[in-house]
């Protein structure tokens, strides 16, 4: 059954860019068909569509769930908002596009969702529907979200407790191991792309 909903809150994303459809279509490189068949709820966008359309300044948060706001858990929660303007989800995304990350997290967490949907197959014989499916690359997404806060955060200040004890860690290796994390949970083929959003971050680039 087409999701009419999300395809209802993609021509409202477009509306708002002040683009046509075509011109939409040309600035985030999405054939014209293909985005003509988001909008009629026949196809959903994945990871490249869903980065493409983030270009443009839209909350895919938003647009996969209705929800204009919305946080993992208390403790993001908090962090959200001691530190709003530093780590809002918006200026997170425009960073993670402008370093080629934003879509690996999209396609990295469509791959997870659909191994997880394996799994349920062969437990119940059922598969998740269509909404179940987009909720979880949904949680996968936050949970990347939830560890570059963490990260960024890590980066950027020299003083690390651990088991009740200060450590104080070089720039160098602090980058380091955040970009390896990073890296690691994205499937390990973006070293570069990690370590230099996080060198920018702790530089006060970003």
């Amino acid at each position: 059954m087409p999701d009419r909903t999300l395809s209802e809150r993609l021509r409202t994303a477009i509306e708002r860019s002040n683009c046509t459809f075509k011109e939409f279509s040309e600035r985030t490189r999405i054939p014209y068909r293909t985005l003509q068949n988001y909008l009629s709820g026949d196809r959903q966008p994945g990871a490249d569509a869903l980065a493409a359309i983030a270009r443009m300044d839209v909350d895919v948060h938003w647009l996969l769930t209705g929800q204009e706001k919305h946080h993992v858990d208390h403790e993001v929660d908090e962090l959200e908002n001691d530190n709003k303007e530093e780590y809002s989800t918006e200026e997170i995304f425009k960073n993670l596009a402008r370093y080629d990350l934003f879509s690996e997290i999209s396609r990295f967490s469509e791959i997870k969702a659909d191994k997880l949907n394996e799994i349920y197959v062969e437990k119940t014989g059922k598969s998740y529907k269509y909404i179940e499916i987009v909720r979880l690359i949904q949680l996968l997404v936050d949970h990347e979200l939830s560890l570059i806060r963490r990260l960024i955060d890590f980066v950027k200040n020299d003083n690390v407790t651990f088991q009740n004890i200060n450590l104080t860690l070089s720039d160098e290796i602090r980058l380091q191991m955040a970009s390896d994390i990073l890296n690691e949970s994205l499937g390990g083929n973006l070293l570069n792309n990690t370590y230099d959003l996080f060198t920018d971050y702790q530089s006060g680039k970003l």
